[in-house]
């Protein structure tokens, strides 16, 4: 892919239609200058990137990047004819978990899947991709499954019973929560996230946690199980090229 990053007001004009033109441009000319120094032809995709003067940094998750993303696909689709890639919604520049963190999050990933992105990245990094939390990334998984759960709408299977004796089953009983189908179907039908508490607030308070408390007993959980090890060649060859680079770059 030939994907430059121009910079809303940074490299690129602070004007909608201006900086998607200098995107494609950079993204053509750069696909171009490749292929004529000899290089195998490169499929050119437009991207455009926004920053906030106030702090020089890029503001991934924020309003502005998820409309970036809703624009993306169309620019890519309509003037170079290309699929759309995953949407970058799950960065932030939230530092640690919490809510900054989840409210960018979930609402550039529940913009991004309504909008017809099926692929997303990128499941716990915070600080837009320098800071890695094994906690954000159960909390993430949540979001994405708190999102998907939205967008994936009410199952057929969730109606299409018989209106007057599903009614006359709960009335049977008095009440709807042993009612036969309810027992049946609630599994299903309701999400179960596992980092959210939706305890009542009496059990909340009978036994209070952080809320990340259940985030980092899962990633606990991870650590504890780990058993992979990669093999002895690869290890050595792992070694000799972080060797190289260690005396080429710190000497």
């Amino acid at each position: 892919w030939c994907l430059p990053m121009p910079t809303m007001g940074v490299t690129a004009p602070l004007d909608w239609v201006a900086a998607w033109a200098q995107a494609l441009a950079e993204a053509v000319g750069t696909a171009m200058a490749l292929e004529a120094m000899g290089a195998a032809r490169g499929a050119a995709f437009s991207a455009l990137y926004v920053a906030d003067m106030r702090s020089g940094a890029f503001v991934f998750g924020s309003p502005e990047h998820a409309l970036v993303t809703l624009a993306e696909a169309k620019v890519n689709r309509a003037i170079l004819g290309r699929p759309r890639r995953a949407a970058k919604s799950i960065f932030t520049t939230a530092k640690a978990p919490g809510a900054h963190a989840g409210a960018e999050k979930a609402a550039h990933t529940l913009t991004a899947l309504l909008a017809g992105y099926r692929e997303l990245c990128e499941v716990g990094v915070l600080a837009v991709d320098e800071v890695f939390s094994p906690e954000q990334l159960f909390i993430d998984l949540d979001i994405v499954a708190h999102a998907r759960h939205i967008t994936r709408g009410v199952e057929a299977r969730f109606a299409a019973g018989d209106v007057v004796a599903l009614v006359r089953e709960g009335l049977a009983g008095k009440e709807f929560l042993t009612a036969p189908t309810t027992l049946d179907r609630f599994r299903d039908f309701a999400s179960a996230p596992r980092t959210f508490d939706r305890r009542s607030t009496g059990s909340w308070l009978a036994g209070a946690a952080p809320e990340t408390a259940k985030a980092w007993e899962l990633a606990q959980e991870k650590i504890r199980g780990y058993a992979y090890e990669l093999d002895d060649t690869r290890q050595r060859d792992l070694r000799r090229i972080v060797g190289a680079a260690e005396r080429a770059l710190c000497a």
